[in-house]
């Protein structure tokens, strides 16, 4: 089909999909990464944005993977949230290896619980 045709031609991103989470002082962390099957195709770069707001709380750098491993880091979520419950927009953006252009990306809405 034309779809399948489209996504061939633009490569297949991996992403880490991510699930509620309740997050507290001796437990902070939400964990992001680039899969290895990015390596040398896709650095990955994650934009938070909280409760349907359309300006980012927190950007990563750029997230390159390597062949032998995912690439993994986490964010102190108690250092950029309020106490409460958050509904997390998870903007993944992708951008191709060689060319760095923007190319397939995911998003997901997670809720945050910061206690």
């Amino acid at each position: 089909t034309e779809n399948e045709k489209k996504a061939k031609e633009s490569g297949h991103v991996d992403v880490f999909v991510m699930g509620d989470c309740a997050l507290n002082k001796d437990n902070p962390y939400l964990a992001f990464g680039n899969p290895k099957s990015n390596a040398g195709k896709y650095y990955l770069q994650f934009e938070l944005y909280d409760n349907g707001s359309d300006k980012y709380f927190y950007q990563s750098d750029m997230v390159e993977s390597t062949k032998d491993e995912d690439y993994k880091f986490s964010v102190d979520m108690t250092k950029l949230l309020s106490k409460g419950t958050h509904k997390v927009l998870v903007k993944t953006r992708a951008f191709d290896y060689k060319t760095m252009s923007e190319c397939n990306g995911a998003s997901q809405t997670i809720t945050v619980t910061i206690q």
